[in-house]
This record gives C-alpha cells, structure tokens and sequence, in this order.
C-alpha cells in the first residue's frame, strides 16, 4: 500500500473519530439539559445522589454489555448480495435501560452503544443517522414506562414490538436502502427477522425485570 493510501486512511480515521467525539459531546449537553428540566428521564429530580450514581453504573454496564453483545458477538446477514441486517444482542441491554429507567435513559444507552461501535468495532464510514436509530431502540420502550407502569409481559412485548418495527423494519431499512443501495427486498428479511426476535427480546427482557426484580438490589437498582 503506497504512503499517500495509508495517510489518506490514518486521516479518514482521525476525521471520523472526531465526528463521533462531537456528536457524543452534543448529546451529553442535550442529556444533561432534558434531565435537568427531567424531560424523559422518570422521577430525575426526586432522586437522591446515591440512586443517581446507581442508575448511572447501571446504565454504564447495560452499554458496555451492548458494546460487546452488537459490535463482537453479533453476525452481518448478507442474503442480498449487500449488508442486510445483523442478528444478535445487542439492543437488549439498550430496551432493558428504556424499561428500568425511561426514555432518557434508554435513548442514552442505545445511543452510546452505537458511538462506541463504530470506534471500537469499525465496519466501514460512521454514519450518525444509525446512531439516531441506536437511541429510538431505548426511547420507544421507555415511552411505555414512562410512569413506571407495572412491566407485565404483554406490555414489554408492545413495547419492544413497537421499538423494533419503528427503528429496525422501518428506519434502520430505509438507511440500509439508502446508503448501501440495497434491494428494497431487504424488508421481507428485516420483517421475518423481527418477527423471531421481538418475541425473543420480549421474553428475555422480561426474565431479566424479574430476576433483577428479586435480588436484594433490587430496589436501588430501580
């Protein structure tokens, strides 16, 4: 590989890194503004210094767990010939931050979790428009926890089915077709995808709330 290539892809690094550094920096002032005012983010200003750190270590494991899980443990599905979608998951520790904290939270930890990826695990140019996506897949559910409503089965099971068709079928499909060039045809796999993995997500979320439910830290963790 000639000197000009190398510099040209040591530059390409760098101008993406700082793209991902600046969008981070925007969304903390932004996350630090709607908590203040305690926009999507439940009962912020009723919490104590001590539940504020929990919730903050809590999220900052459901990240790392989310990092891992979707950027070394998941696989790239080409049925197409060109990038279709990837099965793992990763978005279960980001729609279990949505349930266990709200909105705010969840919309932080799909967030990062896309950010991260791209830095640590990059597969191609960083597009900011799948880190929008990354958040809606915590945001989403978090809406139908928003008053800390009871997370029975059926309703994470709306919850993560409205996520998912919302940021995966629609969304993350319409990216794919659009950046990529890909098929239109991606959706029929997109859609069968979903239809095997909402009700997996679902069921996982949910043995997780109860298990966490059941620990002695339980109640500080939510």
């Amino acid at each position: 590989m000639s000197a000009g290539r190398k510099t040209g892809k040591v530059c390409g690094a760098v101008v993406e890194s700082r793209c991902c550094i600046l969008e981070l920096t925007c969304f903390l002032y932004a996350v630090m503004y709607a908590e203040k005012e305690e926009v999507f983010f439940m009962q912020a200003n009723r919490l104590t210094n001590h539940q504020k750190i929990v919730r903050l270590v809590v999220c900052a494991m459901l990240t790392a767990l989310g990092v891992v899980l979707g950027g070394l443990l998941s696989i790239p599905a080409m049925p197409f010939g060109s990038y279709t979608l990837k099965i793992g998951f990763g978005v279960l520790p980001v729609i279990i931050a949505g349930v266990l904290y709200g909105p705010g939270y969840g919309a932080i930890v799909g967030a990062l979790c896309d950010l991260l990826q791209a830095l640590i695990f990059p597969k191609g140019a960083y597009m900011p428009w799948f880190t929008v996506v990354g958040a809606l897949f915590g945001l989403i559910p978090g809406l139908f926890f928003i008053k800390r409503q009871t997370p029975t089965f059926l309703r994470i099971l709306l919850a993560v089915a409205v996520g998912q068709i919302v940021g995966s079928v629609i969304c993350n499909t319409l990216l794919v077709i659009w950046l990529y060039g890909s098929p239109w045809q991606i959706v029929y796999a997109r859609i069968i995808n979903q239809a095997v993995m909402i009700p997996l997500y679902s069921a996982l979320v949910y043995l997780c709330i109860k298990v966490i439910a059941k620990t002695k830290m339980g109640k500080a963790l939510v």
